[in-house]
């Protein structure tokens, strides 16, 4: 796993921490740029959580976790209660988001970006267009391993 993931603390929805652990249960993980302030993002959301519903139906093939661009904690855990039941990394984590967000070239927001079997490097960097064009036909011809 990236080593820049495995120095971040994740947190659920509700600030307990989750374990890296329990992102291997995932074949792919995918990491979604996004903050509460973006109205593109806030029209994206239903669409991912839905994706995610989908791809997750019988079995969990894709673990989403939340780069947050906010500029308080506040924004970043009141926006996060609205997503999935995926995990964020924690605010106070604010160097390694960054860290993310350059290494994988991210620009605007919504991103997201799909990464490879190792969880080094990027998969596929489009994943936002992925979702709203194929939907969950985007982890089967795309996205999985």
């Amino acid at each position: 796993m990236s080593s820049i993931l495995l120095t971040c603390q994740l947190l659920d929805r509700n600030g307990n921490p989750v374990e890296f652990a329990s992102l291997s249960n995932a074949g792919t993980i995918a990491l979604y740029f996004s903050a509460d302030f973006c109205k593109p993002c806030h029209e994206f959301l239903p669409m991912l959580k839905d994706f995610y519903d989908e791809v997750n139906e019988d079995e969990k093939k894709v673990e989403i976790v939340y780069v947050s661009l906010d500029k308080t904690q506040e924004a970043q855990e009141k926006y996060h209660k609205e997503m999935g039941p995926w995990p964020r990394i924690a605010f106070a984590n604010e160097n390694e988001r960054l860290a993310l967000k350059a290494k994988f070239g991210v620009e605007k927001i919504p991103s997201i970006i799909v990464l490879d079997s190792d969880k080094e490097k990027a998969k596929c960097s489009d994943g936002v267009n992925d979702v709203r064009n194929m939907g969950p036909m985007a982890y089967d011809m795309k996205w999985g391993n």
